[in-house]
């Protein structure tokens, strides 16, 4: 009788005369344990202020994942312990005023730096998708760091801005990635400040780019 187990712990019933063979496998999360920066948004219903923002996640080699979600104006903490699939629920994720939020992660065990996922309320669904910090001083991000200008080109579409956004971007060796610049509403002392969450590259120079629009 054969038995896979996704979990850390087996418990069974000795009986007399059995013969137990175990197949143990390598502790995968050594590899994977770092730090994940990446987006989620609703993808039934398109990118909306209440159910799209940023996150960051930590895991070791242990199991344990935390994080924070920039989301719907707030920055929520949550927390949980992934089975030895990569599969993990975190706890509930309280918020004042507002519906609870249920995040579910799956870190990808096969090397390629990446994790998805749900982030839930009783209102909208929205995926969440990222990518494991590539770079540090120790490994540093030589091939993009720099400064650079980046421009968001307006639209036609009513009630839309028609000018032009803009951004100083600054990449450092460590391949953390910072933007600063202006919105395109407003005019002069006016203007509508961009300022981006710092986050960090990932080893393709992948940049989760999310900017909080409001508070509360």
């Amino acid at each position: 009788l054969e038995h896979a187990s996704l979990s850390a712990k087996y418990t069974f019933l000795m009986q007399t005369n059995l013969t137990l063979m175990a197949n143990f496998v390598t502790n995968r999360f050594m590899g994977a344990a770092g730090v994940y920066n990446g987006l989620l948004w609703d993808t039934n219903h398109g990118v909306a202020q209440p159910s799209a923002g940023y996150f960051t996640l930590k895991t070791d080699s242990k199991q344990k994942f935390s994080g924070k979600l920039y989301v719907g104006g707030n920055t929520l903490s949550f927390a949980g312990v992934l089975d030895v699939g990569g599969l993990g629920v975190a706890k509930e994720v309280k918020r004042k005023g507002k519906d609870s939020l249920w995040v579910t992660v799956q870190l990808a065990l096969d090397g390629s730096d990446q994790v998805s996922g749900l982030v839930s309320s009783t209102n909208w669904t929205a995926t969440l998708a990222g990518d494991r910090a590539g770079f540090n001083l120790g490994q540093p991000a030589t091939a993009y760091a720099g400064t650079y200008t980046l421009i968001l080109s307006g639209t036609n579409a009513a009630g839309s801005p028609a000018g032009e956004s803009y951004a100083v971007v600054m990449v450092g060796l460590d391949g953390k990635v910072k933007a600063s610049g202006g919105l395109a509403e407003g005019a002069g002392n006016k203007a509508l400040k961009l300022t981006s969450i710092t986050t960090s590259l990932s080893a393709d120079g992948a940049w989760p780019f999310y900017v909080p629009a409001y508070k509360g």
